[in-house]
């Protein structure tokens, strides 16, 4: 069974298990819901980061301005 630490070759074996003449492939089914997962997951990570750069940005943004100010 697998699950959110499997590597995308186990979930690949698991999803050709079974009938493949089942419609509704069942095995496949729950692969492609973990990758699904675990992509959503990635993109939470990177979503974090961007939060955290654009924020880093702002403080320079506002930094540069503070050194222009006290330059003047």
């Amino acid at each position: 069974m697998p699950d959110l630490s499997s590597s995308p070759k186990d979930l690949y074996t698991h999803a050709m298990e079974g009938d493949r003449a089942d419609n509704s492939r069942p095995n496949f089914q729950e692969a492609l819901a973990i990758l699904q997962f675990k992509v959503l997951i990635e993109e939470e990570k990177a979503a974090r980061a961007h939060r955290l750069v654009a924020i880093g940005t702002f403080l320079l943004f506002l930094a540069t301005i503070g050194l222009v100010i006290a330059k003047a």
